[in-house]
């Protein structure tokens, strides 16, 4: 299997350099575990994570910034591999720390507070994850705008969990709204403009309106294609939600052609050589 990943002599020349403990091996091991994560090789990326911040911990102190990304990676990543309780943990831990560091208001703290409200919507905690983003989005739109891509990602995450709680009503307006910044502002291919056409082409779906749902999921397909060329899972599973949207509206050919484009950008990142 082809892997795009940094040859290990890369992190051995580095240890040599600078040493083990040194911020430049850190960084390179996180970054190298949200690497795996964004392959899908979800094991070797709970190794790599777990032991960058194990070391990052030791030596940097668990303030530093380089911690505190190495943290919330590795919550992401036990997020992804269904251990919830665990990625709570960390994405708690990342909260709190934000909080006490930067202030509630910071960007990073807004941030933190969604990537928690997450788990705890995967827990089916729902009540506790709309209260930690409908907060974060409120001071988003103080501190920055919303137009800004943080507060549009917010407003699209509240959406989704919205939905997922049965609260289509709430979800669809702020949908629209989102969706309607989001083609003013961002280019077509872009992943938050093509998850905003998929989730509101669901919400008209689930109203009954499907003609006003084949409308926005076709906008969505026709900025699609520039987004293939990133050879990564995360752009297939973008792609793959807009297709499923498109075949249960019956747009069965556009469905098809998009499908045909994810396998052959799956082949083509993990494929042999």
């Amino acid at each position: 299997m082809r892997r795009h990943l940094l040859a290990g002599g890369l992190l051995a020349t580095l240890v040599e350099l600078v040493g083990a403990e040194s911020r430049e091996v850190i960084g390179h091991e996180i970054n190298r575990g949200g690497h795996y994560w964004r392959l899908g090789d979800l094991d070797r990326a709970l190794e790599v994570a777990t032991a960058a911040l194990a070391r990052a911990d030791r030596s940097l102190g668990p303030d530093d910034e380089f911690t505190l990304n190495a943290v919330n990676n590795l919550g992401l990543i036990l997020r992804a591999r269904k251990e919830l309780e665990a990625a709570e943990s960390h994405l708690q831990r990342v909260l709190d720390t934000r909080r006490r560091i930067s202030g509630p208001d910071h960007p990073a703290t807004l941030n933190a507070m969604s990537n928690l409200a997450l788990a705890k919507k995967d827990q089916n905690e729902f009540d506790e994850a709309i209260r930690l983003l409908e907060a974060a989005r409120d001071r988003l739109l103080v501190v920055c705008v919303e137009e800004h891509g943080q507060t549009l990602m917010t407003s699209s995450i509240l959406a989704g969990v919205l939905v997922d709680h049965g609260r289509t009503a709430e979800a669809e307006p702020l949908l629209e709204r989102t969706f309607s910044i989001a083609k003013r502002k961002l280019r077509p291919e872009h992943s938050l403009r093509l998850n905003a056409a998929t989730s509101l082409a669901r919400v008209y779906s689930l109203d009954g309106r499907r003609e006003d749902a084949a409308r926005t999921a076709l906008e969505g397909a026709a900025g699609a294609q520039s987004l293939l060329g990133k050879r990564s899972l995360q752009a297939a599973t973008v792609l793959d939600d807009l297709a499923a949207m498109l075949a249960m509206l019956g747009h069965h050919d556009e469905a098809s052609e998009l499908y045909t484009d994810i396998r052959e950008t799956l082949r083509a990142a993990y494929g042999p050589e």
